[in-house]
């Protein structure tokens, strides 16, 4: 990452918080077997949990020289540091390849159903490349005002849905048991791209950045239970019948000359995902120019760009493929290797590290 790429600590904010309210917005209760009740609060909660658990150790690193994965792995070895960007390339690329293929079957199956799906992925990638190519600050400041739209545009779209909300939709706490959230809470941090995210870019972030991570959990939590009550309230049991129910929630609301809040809140998405796929690109092509120095700026991310859209059409041939990529197993095992086993590797390699200077000296 180059050395002059600076952003402030509220942008860090902004980015992260477009990242993870697209993930959020495209929640497919079908393909997680679950369904959208009061337990999603739970739910969030045990997120919530788990997501400060596992910064922790990226903390630890940072707290070394105010230095992120890369440089720290670096500092051990920089055969270590190549061997940590390379798989921090390719967990990046899995996410954007996943991310992309999620947002094709939304395109294609409920806004635009006649859209072609190859030329619709070809497309995407080229937009979110280019911006990956603009670099961290530009990203950042495009964040910025994305989540500010989201937020006003949601809202506005909420506040129209609160004579629909009816009680009788809400069923009583862990009314399917206790181990349904906790699983679901699993799934969620298993597909929670930010905290590897966050150990890349934390030396080039300035202001407090502790106490933004913990901002930017609670502005999730609160963003997710405020959608979840209006899904619950407004779409009851017929929320888990819809492919995207946070997208039917726009898609019943009407507010003045807002005939078509859907129309709006498609544009919010498409933002979103263009954002968080160029973040995703701009990570993996500063990874994997760690791994091979003469690799090109432009041309890590040209290539790729080009491995996600081939991959992401591949996957669109058999729907099959898509759920096989998601598997809940899968996901968390590669999730558990990137943000806990390889930070508290490090930890412990640079532990010996110094410990073999400090008797040396």
């Amino acid at each position: 990452m180059e050395g002059i790429s600076k952003i402030r600590s509220t942008q860090l904010f902004c980015l992260l918080f477009v990242s993870r309210i697209i993930t959020a917005l495209m929640l497919m209760p079908a393909m997680e077997r679950s369904a959208i009740t009061v337990d999603m609060l739970p739910r969030v909660l045990f997120w919530d949990v788990l997501a400060f658990l596992c910064i922790l150790p990226i903390f630890r690193l940072y707290d070394h020289g105010k230095s992120g994965i890369l440089d720290y792995a670096q500092v051990i070895s920089p055969a270590v540091c190549k061997i940590v960007a390379v798989l921090l390339t390719l967990y990046f690329l899995f996410a954007n390849i996943n991310l992309i293929s999620g947002f094709e079957v939304f395109s294609t199956t409920v806004v635009f159903p006649e859209l072609n799906s190859i030329l619709f992925l070809i497309l995407f990638a080229v937009v979110c490349g280019y911006i990956a190519s603009l670099g961290l600050e530009a990203v950042a400041r495009a964040s910025s005002v994305v989540a500010v739209l989201a937020v006003v545009i949601v809202g506005l779209l909420l506040i129209t849905l609160i004579p629909q909300v009816r009680k009788f939709n809400f069923t009583p706490l862990f009314y399917d048991g206790v181990q349904v959230p906790i699983t679901a809470a699993l799934r969620s941090i298993a597909n929670t791209t930010e905290i590897a995210a966050i150990a890349v870019v934390l030396p080039h972030v300035t202001g407090r950045v502790k106490r933004i991570y913990a901002a930017w959990a609670g502005g999730i939590t609160v963003w997710i239970i405020v959608l979840s009550f209006f899904a619950v309230g407004a779409l009851g049991a017929f929320a888990t019948t819809q492919l995207f129910p946070f997208y039917t929630l726009a898609e019943i609301a009407s507010a003045g000359i807002f005939q078509r809040l859907d129309s709006v809140m498609t544009s919010v998405w498409v933002a979103c995902a263009v954002i968080k796929s160029g973040f995703l690109i701009y990570l993996a092509s500063d990874c994997v120019r760690r791994a091979i120095p003469k690799l090109g700026k432009n041309t890590s991310i040209l290539l790729l760009s080009a491995v996600t859209v081939g991959c992401a059409a591949f996957i669109s041939l058999d729907e099959q493929r898509y759920v096989q990529m998601n598997n809940y197993t899968l996901s968390l095992i590669i999730f558990a290797v990137i943000v806990l086993v390889m930070p508290l590797t490090l930890l412990l390699l640079g532990a010996i590290r110094r410990r073999r200077k400090g008797e040396e000296g």
